[in-house]
């Protein structure tokens, strides 16, 4: 008896420990299955931030691809707040404006999906200002003499004589200006005719003297008076004088550099080769010379300061029939009378002297001055291509691009709601195209029921874009955009650029 009695004790000792030891392996079992569950969850919170995370910074590039679109056309580049985002799919983002300097701002866009968030910024730069579009521009009185024509035509398009051949009718571009008024005069013996609109300035008016012919609009006067971009003179480096005789050609090659002056004597000749910056204190043209713009190889632009003179019998001459190839600039009052004959294709611009136009002078392209006096029989082609290219030249232009914040801490919760976190309600929200900073907004346009033209001031928010069906002119907060005779599409949408 006493042996079996050790024998079951034995058995149930070795039982207890088995079960001990079972008990620490579901133990174990438990903690690595609690370890593996929580490491799971970090996982999947993990994988599930980095893909919100990756939807905010798609939301935040929608949000700067909108901004930028807004600048492009007028608009601030504030798009909604934090306190007023714009709702975008399951997100919301909105995009706040800064101010950097005089030249460059930046665009901070912020994106929120689920428990993502980023921020991006962009910092643009102001483009270049200048006065291709205006076309002909006087900032004073513009006097257009007896037996003048003025028509257009878009070298971006055809020649001049290729738009002749093709219809008359694309020659109806011109377009002629001043901050003030503008006569336009004309005799039964020397008929004066202009092929297209005269814009005369702020409360002034056209004044027809004679009987001219105008295809045109003379009633639409400008909102406010054009400002004149001043002259930048670059930085080249500056020979001596120069004076040129009669023989051999004169060949000024390409590069950037100056002279105190460049006198052409009586049949000489002198070519200037592009692509060409040429600073000249002075520009003379004796009887019977000739300064030629070769724009083969690439555009010219020449600057003058202190005088231009030039004979009725010198010629100024252009290889090309582009006027964004030729620009003449010339800086301070300098009085300066263009004579001579032939055709030129350029862009002449003296924001601060007194041009005329002397009988028998063409020109091909367009001219702004201080003062404009256009002689009787001059003949001006305006090239339309100027203002679509001095619209590209004063877009905003990109700079740099950032990451402003992009947040990496794991969320503690998976069902996070930007919405809830900013306390808005989703179906309150604009989308992005309607949550720009509104502005106040001067618009020119036809109806869809056609002519007359109606105007429109005061909030774009209060204005139906549905009730335009071609856009004559638009100003936001008192910045020009070029949108003439822009269609409005089905959708409301318009393109435009910044003039």
């Amino acid at each position: 008896m006493k042996i079996i009695g050790q024998r079951r004790h034995g058995d149930a000792a070795r039982r207890g420990g088995a079960l001990i030891l079972s008990l620490v392996a579901v133990g174990v079992v438990g903690v690595l299955a609690m370890a593996f569950l929580q490491l799971s969850a970090s996982v999947t919170r993990r994988q599930v931030g980095a893909v919100d995370t990756k939807l905010a910074f798609y939301l935040a590039e929608a949000g700067l691809t909108e901004s930028y679109a807004g600048v492009l056309v007028g608009r601030t580049g504030r798009v909604g707040s934090e306190t007023d985002p714009a709702v975008y799919g399951e997100g919301l983002l909105w995009v706040e404006r800064d101010v950097i300097d005089g030249d460059h701002i930046e665009l901070k866009s912020t994106g929120m999906a689920k428990t993502g968030r980023a921020t991006l910024g962009v910092v643009l730069e102001r483009g270049t200002p200048n006065v291709k579009g205006l076309g002909v521009f006087s900032l004073s009185n513009l006097i257009i003499g007896p037996g003048t024509t003025v028509d257009g035509f878009d070298s971006s398009v055809g020649t001049y004589a290729e738009h002749l051949a093709m219809d008359p009718a694309l020659m109806e571009l011109a377009r002629l200006g001043s901050n003030a008024n503008v006569t336009v005069s004309a005799t039964p013996t020397d008929p004066t005719v202009i092929k297209g609109d005269v814009i005369p300035g702020p409360a002034s008016s056209v004044v027809e003297a004679g009987d001219p012919t105008i295809t045109g609009n003379t009633t639409n006067e400008s909102v406010t008076a054009e400002v004149f971009p001043a002259i930048v003179i670059p930085t080249v480096p500056m020979f001596g004088g120069v004076t040129h005789g009669a023989g051999v050609p004169l060949i000024v090659p390409s590069g950037s550099f100056g002279a105190a002056y460049l006198h052409l004597a009586a049949n000489s000749d002198v070519t200037l080769q592009g692509p060409l910056t040429l600073v000249l204190g002075g520009l003379q043209l004796a009887s019977d010379s000739q300064l030629l713009f070769d724009t083969t190889n690439g555009a010219i632009n020449l600057y003058v300061s202190n005088y231009l003179d030039v004979d009725p019998a010198a010629l100024l001459v252009t290889t090309g029939e582009k006027a964004n190839d030729v620009m003449i600039s010339i800086d301070g009052d300098v009085p300066v009378e263009f004579e001579s004959a032939g055709p030129f294709y350029g862009m002449i611009y003296a924001p601060d002297a007194t041009v005329v136009l002397a009988n028998g002078f063409e020109l091909f392209g367009a001219v702004a001055a201080a003062t404009l006096d256009i002689a009787n029989g001059a003949t001006l082609h305006y090239d339309a291509a100027l203002a679509a290219i001095g619209a590209e030249e004063e877009l905003p232009k990109k700079v740099s691009w950032r990451i402003v914040d992009l947040p990496q801490a794991v969320p503690k919760s998976l069902t996070k709601d930007p919405f809830d976190e900013l306390g808005v309600d989703p179906d309150l929200l604009a989308n992005p195209a309607d949550a720009h900073e509104d502005q106040t907004i001067h618009v020119r346009y036809i109806p869809p029921a056609g002519p007359p033209a109606q105007n429109y001031d005061g909030l774009e928010s209060g204005f139906n874009w549905n009730n335009v069906k071609y856009l004559l002119s638009l100003k936001r907060d008192g910045g020009l955009v070029d949108g003439d005779l822009a269609e409005i599409a089905d959708d409301g949408g318009l393109t435009m650029t910044v003039k």
